[in-house]
């Protein structure tokens, strides 16, 4: 097994980018583009990724595991936490979308034991 390394990325903060006139990138913006990176960076590697619970966002974790090379993140992820179906524009939205809570949460343990819901993404 080789060793590890450990890489930490600065995130800089909305009113660095405020302060400069730049639209401000968010923390899992920086997460998603700082892991495709190491992962060009490190294509024969396994990548393991241990962050705080800021991170545990379905669409950051959609993402990595989509990438060719496999990516596993350990998150916090509050025992009580209801998981949301995102918004159906989100894509298209120009800030964030909320929360599609009309079409019902699920508790984690249950997500867990039950197949994923098919749609469109």
């Amino acid at each position: 097994m080789p060793p590890a390394s450990f890489l930490t990325v600065l995130a800089p903060s909305e009113r660095y980018y405020q302060q400069r006139g730049r639209r401000h990138k968010s923390l899992t913006d920086c997460a998603r583009q700082a892991v495709v990176q190491v992962c060009r960076w490190l294509p024969d590697r396994q990548v393991v990724l241990v962050a705080g619970s800021s991170y545990a966002v379905i669409e950051l974790l959609a993402h990595l595991s989509g990438l060719a090379q496999p990516v596993t993140m350990l998150t916090r992820l509050r025992l009580d936490a209801a998981l949301y179906d995102p918004h159906r524009n989100a894509s298209r939205a120009p800030k964030a979308a909320p929360a599609n809570k009309a079409h019902g949460s699920r508790r984690w343990r249950s997500a867990l034991l039950t197949p994923p819901r098919s749609g469109k993404r």
